[in-house]
């Protein structure tokens, strides 16, 4: 972070005049409020309620969030650090106040898509259409706080969620699923609130440097970066959390009641597994205390530890996301400068209805502006005739 940027209380008297030093960052005029909006859960592009049985899990894993105490302490002392390496509790405690603000109001958009190894993904705003704001790091956290973010989750773990029959395999891939979303919303805060890379104090159970294929430098050399959701499952769980499933399978072919969850240390040798634990429920339910009762072991021998990572979020920061609405043929016409214009015309009817026709714009246009998170950078422009008539 930078003078220019977020501040904790404790340095708000050496503030510049125009600096934002109020602890509440007002929400631009044009920014949706993200709380409650049927418009942040998608499923292959299409949109997913908030009532459906993933939505309630999504809104649980938040609520366990921010409920943990030592999990916010953590995201605040990762925010800090480049500041204050020692902050204060008045400083811990306004940075959490800030978060929780944030998260409430612009809760970040959650894309149910394929993904290519790993279960979860942030990309950097950059990739965002009609952005063009700059590099997002470079911004005010001020400006920063008026965009609400996304993240990715791979349609194979969604999968295994919804397929799963039995009650204890539900509450595994609850936890792991919880795990996932947790890790993806500590990536979403810290390119929200910190300008700088993840200090390398911040990791997981294992070194950075073992850590292959997290945008990290290869084993030997120096490692530029922590890994600040990795970091967050050590701090929740005391290690990090892996997928096992049965020999020979993979996410797409695996039983769903057949999956474990281990939640490994230093090494890959021994694991804390989760499904047939007394306390699952309980775990599953955010009582992550007990998850220390859980007794060490080896993997079973019929059991493998999935190849995916819990993230690719440091690696994929210059890729395009992977939703159906942002590869969609767009325009950015002179007399509406910085949108993301969906062209209908570049879409004909194809012998449906008129009506279906205009439902389908309608949805691709919903679905563009929940993933951007600006609706004011989305709309809908047909070029023909000259027309500049914008439906949002």
């Amino acid at each position: 972070m930078n003078g220019a940027l977020w501040r904790p209380p404790s340095q708000l008297n050496s503030a510049a005049p125009d600096e934002p030093v109020t602890p509440d960052q007002p929400v631009a005029p044009h920014q949706p409020m993200a709380h409650h909006q049927l418009d942040t859960l998608f499923l292959h592009g299409e949109i997913l309620p908030h009532t459906s049985a993933f939505g309630v899990l999504v809104s649980d894993a938040y609520q366990h969030f921010l409920a943990c105490r030592p999990a916010m302490n953590h995201l605040a002392k990762m925010i800090l650090y480049a500041l204050v390496t020692n902050p204060s509790m008045e400083d811990i405690n306004e940075c959490i106040k800030e978060i929780k603000s944030y998260l409430h109001s612009h809760f970040p958009t959650i894309q149910v898509v394929t993904l290519e190894g790993s279960y979860g993904e942030t990309p950097m705003p950059e990739t965002f259409p009609g952005y063009n704001q700059g590099p997002f790091p470079s911004l005010s956290s001020a400006e920063r706080q008026t965009w609400r973010l996304q993240f990715s989750l791979h349609s194979n773990v969604y999968d295994l969620y919804t397929g799963a029959s039995t009650p204890q395999a539900k509450q595994t891939l609850a936890f792991f699923l919880h795990l996932v979303i947790i890790h993806e919303l500590t990536h979403v805060v810290m390119l929200v609130f910190s300008s700088e890379p993840t200090p390398t104090k911040f990791y997981g159970s294992r070194p950075l440097d073992s850590l292959n294929g997290l945008g990290l430098k290869a084993r030997g050399q120096k490692v530029e970066r922590g890994e600040s959701g990795a970091s967050m499952e050590q701090v929740i769980t005391g290690g990090e959390v892996v997928l096992l499933m049965p020999h020979g399978r993979h996410m797409a072919d695996c039983d769903p009641n057949s999956v474990d969850v281990g939640i490994v240390g230093s090494t890959l040798e021994s694991f804390q597994m989760l499904a047939n634990s007394p306390f699952l429920y309980d775990i599953a339910s955010g009582q992550w205390d007990l998850i220390l009762q859980l007794p060490m072991q080896s993997i079973p021998d019929h059991m493998l530890v999935s190849h995916q990572k819990i993230s690719s979020s440091q690696i994929c920061r210059n890729c395009t996301p992977s939703s159906p609405s942002l590869s969609t043929p767009a325009t950015t016409p002179a007399n509406h400068p910085g949108m993301l214009l969906i062209n209908p015309d570049a879409f004909p009817p194809s012998g449906e209805g008129h009506t279906e026709y205009q439902r389908r714009m309608a949805r691709m246009v919903v679905v563009a502006q929940g993933a951007t998170g600006r609706r004011d950078l989305v709309a809908w422009v047909s070029q023909l005739r000259g027309s500049t008539s914008a439906k949002c």
